[in-house]
């Protein structure tokens, strides 16, 4: 077994079987933004900045399609340039990213953590599931199966200041979209109701053929 695989393997050994969790040690933005795009474009770039993607950006800087800089700004060149050729350091503080990317790439399963602006947390999750939900049509042969087979599921959690408790979930298949809003109790259900046309109404405007939404309660656990 080579060095590669040996070290590979003691990672491995390592993982758990939950979920690696990216954590943001400063809020996304700086404070309350009324635009919830703003917030989005920002947690965006902290995922796409955490260093778990690193060798498919380097791939991309190669071929002239992503800047330098934004190489620059990923843990994996932050550690070169604190160890510089100290490799055995090097390679101790990439552990724990190494980690985090095999467990993606075991289960595609992606969860972030920390404060959308100071005193908002919120826990983000993306994943793949089976798309069954949106197979209204009969599957005639393996080509149609495979098309349909997977859908995408992100879910965001927040503990709001006047609605308290509140699961966003959004599953995508395609161009079809089925969001449901999760809340504690009824006098919130009733406040957030009034807001579902209008959303349905928003994502179809953005190119969504298909969009169900929902107010629901949360389970009692």
């Amino acid at each position: 077994m080579s060095s590669v695989a040996r070290q590979l393997s003691n990672i491995l050994s390592q993982s758990s079987a939950t979920t690696s969790v990216i954590r943001s040690p400063v809020p996304v933005v700086s404070a309350p933004v009324a635009n919830a795009i703003v917030a989005a474009g920002e947690l965006r770039e902290r995922i796409e900045l955490s260093g778990l993607f690193y060798e498919a950006h380097l791939v991309r800087w190669h071929r002239g399609e992503r800047d330098r800089s934004l190489l620059d700004r990923e843990p994996q060149m932050a550690l070169w340039r604190q160890h510089g050729t100290d490799t055995g350091r090097f390679e101790q503080g990439l552990q724990g990213l190494v980690r985090q990317q095999l467990d993606l790439l075991s289960i595609p399963k992606l969860r972030w953590e920390g404060e959308l602006w100071p005193g908002l947390f919120a826990e983000f999750l993306i994943q793949q599931v089976a798309g069954d939900l949106f197979d209204t049509e009969p599957r005639r042969n393996k080509h149609h199966l495979q098309r349909r087979d997977s859908a995408w599921c992100a879910e965001i959690k927040l503990q709001l200041q006047y609605l308290g408790a509140v699961v966003l979930s959004a599953t995508m298949h395609g161009r079809a979209l089925s969001i449901q809003v999760k809340v504690r109790d009824n006098a919130t259900l009733e406040a957030v109701s009034v807001f579902v046309e209008s959303l349905q109404q928003r994502f179809l405007g953005a190119g969504f053929t298909s969009v169900q939404a929902d107010v629901v309660l949360m389970d009692d656990d």
